[in-house]
């Protein structure tokens, strides 16, 4: 029993730990490029949809900003969800040193990575106060 206690507590704890670390790495990538980047409102200009090896639909999406006195068009930014569509205005962040660079920050992914890094550690905790407390009372 100790063996499959083992076998199953590890792997929870070290797929919850390597998710927290990766939430934390994104966390701090994204504040990062938010230090040095403006906020612009951005209109987007086109999404443009196409199949993936895993059979699902992709989206790029595409948008147009002012900055700096000049005017980018056709930009691509990181991310879709289904609130947006063409010609919707919304809040990107450019890199001050590459303006042609633009993000559309969200910490979704963050909290969604964070929070299944605690679910899986609190089932790997589960596990192991279940063994103990099944062993315990063996010995009573």
């Amino acid at each position: 029993m100790e063996r499959l206690v083992r076998m199953t507590a590890i792997p929870l704890f070290l797929i919850g730990s390597l998710l927290i670390y990766v939430s934390i790495s994104i966390f701090n990538s994204t504040n990062d490029f938010k230090k040095t980047a403006v906020p612009v409102t951005a209109v987007i200009s086109n999404i443009s949809t196409y199949s993936r090896n895993d059979g699902e639909i992709g989206h790029n999406v595409f948008v147009d900003y002012k900055y700096a006195d000049k005017i980018y068009e056709h930009v691509y930014i990181n991310a879709y969800n289904s609130n947006m569509f063409v010609g919707k205005k919304i809040n990107i962040y450019v890199n001050t040193a590459f303006p042609s660079e633009a993000k559309y920050i969200s910490y979704l992914s963050v909290f969604f990575l964070a929070g299944m890094a605690v679910i899986l550690l609190l089932a790997g905790l589960g596990v192991v106060f279940m063994d103990s407390g099944s062993r315990k009372s063996k010995e009573v």
